[in-house]
C-alpha cells in the first residue's frame, strides 16, 4: 500500500507526499500537479524541498498560484482581473471579483453519451443516467425552478434520499444561482427538521412521497402534510416520486404535483446565472446536528476540483462511488467529480443492507477504481463488523480516500479488504 499525506494551505488542497520515508518520487504527485508546480512556480517536484518552496511562493505570489490552479482545474467562468496584492492574502481575496455557475462546471465535461450516474438501492442496482440526460434533467428543473418565480439568491430545500434526481434538483438550483438546503429525510427524524428551515425563509421544499432504509418502507406521507401546513402561506411543497406513499400525495390539499412541476420544467432551457465567488452555494447540517453550515461556490469548487484534478487527477470511467452515510458535505465532494467527466456510483439505503455486504458488492460489481468513505460509514463499518467477504473481487479498486483522522481500527478494516495501490489520508 502507498499511503499518502494531504497539505492544506489555507484550508486548500496545495500538495501531497508519501509518508514511509517522504519519499518524494514515488509517483504519488499527479502529473497534473508537477506540470503546474513547474510552470507557475519554477519548482520541480523532483527537488527534496518542494514543499517548502511552493508555501514560500504561495505566501511571496499568491495570485500567480491560484490562477494557476484555475486553469490547471479547467474551471469554466471568469477568474477576475490578476492584480498582485502584497502580502498574504485568502483564495477569495484573489478572486474577489470572479464569476461563474457551479452547474456548468459540473455539467459541461464528458461526451453526452456516456455515463454520469449509476443508482444502487438495498436491493440492487436501480438505473443508470447519461450525461446526456443528467444534463436534462438539470435543465428542467431549472426551468420547473424559474417556472415557479424562484430567483438568485433564493432557497430551495431538498429533503430527498441519495437518488439520481436529488443531483439534477441541486445542479438545476445552481443552475439559476439558487441556495440548496440539503437535508435528508433520515436525518435527526425524532424531531421536526422543518424548524430548522424556517429561518431560511425557503421558497420551496422537495421532498419525497417515500423512501426505504434499513429493510423498511418509510412512508412519508404524514411529514408532507406536517410541511404543507407549517410553510402554508410561504413555500410551495413538491413530492418527488420515490417509493411511494400509502396514498396518493400528488392530490393533497396545499401540494404542487410533480407533473404539473414536470410540465413547467419542459418549457425550454434556461441560460446560466453566474453569481460572485462567494456567492452562497448550499447549507448543509452541522454534523452535531446544532444548526447548518454554509457553503460557498468558489471556494468549495476550487478545492473540490484540487482534489479530484490536482491531487487524483481523475480520469473518465473510473466508476467512482462515494460511500457516504450521512455527510452532505462528503456528497456535494462526491458530485463535483462529475467536472472531470467521469462517472460516479450513488447509493440510497443503510450499509447494513444484503447483510452489511452492500457496499462491497457495490465496489465489486460497478468496478469501481476510486472509493472515498466518509468518516460515519467507516464507523459503522467497523462497529457491525462488515468486513469484505473472501468472495468479493476488490483489486479493480485503485485508490481509496479517507480522514487521516480515523481511528485505527477502521484503517486496518480498508487496509486489509484487498484493494490494489493507493490509500490516500487527509491531514
Amino acid at each position: 500500500m502507498n499511503y499518502v499525506f494531504c497539505v492544506f494551505i489555507e484550508n486548500q488542497l496545495v500538495l501531497t507526499f508519501p509518508i514511509q520515508n517522504f519519499d518524494r518520487k514515488s509517483g504519488v504527485v499527479s502529473k497534473r500537479f508537477a506540470a503546474l508546480l513547474e510552470r507557475v512556480a519554477g519548482i520541480s517536484a523532483e527537488a527534496d524541498d518542494w514543499p517548502a518552496q511552493l508555501n514560500k511562493f504561495i505566501t511571496t505570489h499568491p495570485h500567480r498560484w491560484w490562477h494557476g490552479v484555475w486553469i490547471a482545474c479547467e474551471i469554466k467562468g471568469e477568474p477576475g482581473a490578476m492584480t498582485p496584492a502584497p502580502g498574504s492574502i485568502s483564495v477569495a481575496q484573489v478572486f474577489c471579483d470572479a464569476r461563474i455557475n457551479i452547474a456548468e462546471n459540473i455539467l459541461g465535461f464528458g461526451p453526452r453519451q456516456v455515463n454520469a450516474i449509476t443508482a444502487w438501492a438495498e436491493d440492487g442496482p436501480q438505473n443508470r443516467w447519461s450525461r446526456a440526460r443528467l444534463k436534462e434533467m438539470a435543465g428542467r428543473f431549472a426551468s420547473g425552478f424559474s417556472g415557479l418565480g424562484l430567483q438568485c439568491g433564493d432557497h430551495v430545500v431538498l429533503n430527498l434520499p441519495d437518488i439520481p434526481e436529488k443531483i439534477a434538483a441541486f445542479l438545476g438550483a445552481s443552475w439559476l444561482g439558487l441556495i440548496s438546503v440539503l437535508d435528508p429525510p433520515w436525518r435527526d427524524v425524532a424531531n421536526d427538521p422543518s424548524s430548522a428551515w424556517r429561518e431560511f425563509e425557503p421558497k420551496l421544499i422537495l421532498s419525497c412521497d417515500g423512501y426505504r432504509r434499513n429493510g423498511q418502507w418509510m412512508d412519508q406521507a404524514d411529514q408532507l402534510q406536517h410541511l404543507i401546513r407549517t410553510f402554508a402561506d410561504t413555500a410551495k411543497v413538491i413530492a418527488v416520486p420515490c417509493a411511494g406513499s400509502r396514498i396518493d400525495v400528488q392530490n393533497l390539499s396545499g401540494i404542487l404535483p410533480w407533473q404539473q412541476f414536470d410540465r413547467l420544467g419542459k418549457g425550454g432551457g434556461k441560460p446560466f446565472e453566474y453569481v460572485g465567488f462567494d456567492h452562497e452555494l448550499a447549507k448543509i447540517p452541522n454534523t452535531d446536528n446544532t444548526g447548518f453550515i454554509s457553503i460557498q461556490s468558489g471556494p468549495w469548487l476550487i478545492s473540490a476540483l484540487q482534489q479530484w484534478r490536482l491531487l487524483l487527477d481523475v480520469q473518465p470511467e473510473c466508476h467512482i462511488f462515494n460511500a457516504v452515510n450521512l455527510a452532505q458535505d462528503d456528497w456535494l465532494l462526491g458530485v463535483c467529480v462529475l467536472a472531470t467527466g467521469t462517472d460516479i456510483v450513488v447509493y440510497d439505503g443503510d450499509i447494513s443492507a444484503m447483510n452489511g455486504q452492500i457496499l462491497w458488492r457495490i465496489i465489486e460489481r460497478e468496478a469501481c477504481k476510486l472509493v472515498q468513505f466518509d468518516a460515519d460509514a467507516m464507523a459503522a463499518l467497523v462497529h457491525e463488523q462488515h468486513a469484505p467477504m473472501d468472495n468479493h473481487i476488490l483489486d479493480r479498486v485503485e485508490t481509496v480516500v479517507f480522514e487521516r483522522k480515523t481511528p485505527a481500527a477502521q484503517q486496518k478494516l480498508i487496509g486489509e479488504a484487498g484493494f490494489a495501490t493507493n490509500i490516500i489520508w487527509y491531514v
